[in-house]
């Protein structure tokens, strides 16, 4: 199962930062065909072909997804927090450019939204195919 993010505001981040990046209709194709692929297989499988990278070095259980269409994106995520084989929940988005990520602060938001939602594991909701 995948969960996006949501702010106390409720605004749902992930698709606020899809919107706010202009993705294609082939970025988020492949994001959506990405995620859909991560939903249907098991973290150490996803591990093991690359489609999840991480944990992140000194991040605990954070992960990234590196996804190459238009723009290369890289969705943060963590496992659970209530299954940790097969649910997942998108922290924040990323797009590399030039070697750069872009917020370059990705890192530590989602670390900060990690703890958010293992304290509060409501502020998520269930991700939709179509972002």
């Amino acid at each position: 199962m995948i969960y996006d993010f949501v702010s106390k505001s409720l605004i749902n981040e992930i698709s606020h930062w899809a919107d706010k990046s202009s993705l294609s209709v082939r970025d988020r194709a492949a994001f959506d065909q990405r995620l859909f692929l991560l939903g249907s297989i098991d973290r150490e499988l996803a591990l093991d072909t690359k489609l999840l990278n991480g944990p992140l070095r000194k991040a605990g259980n954070l992960y990234k997804m590196k996804i190459t269409a238009d723009k290369q994106l890289q969705p943060h995520l963590c496992t659970g927090p209530s299954n940790h084989s097969f649910e997942y929940t998108l922290l924040s988005g990323a797009i590399e450019r030039d070697g750069k990520l872009n917020p370059s602060n990705v890192q530590d938001q989602s670390c900060a939204r990690r703890e958010l939602v293992k304290e509060h594991p409501n502020e998520r909701r269930e991700h939709h195919k179509t972002l």
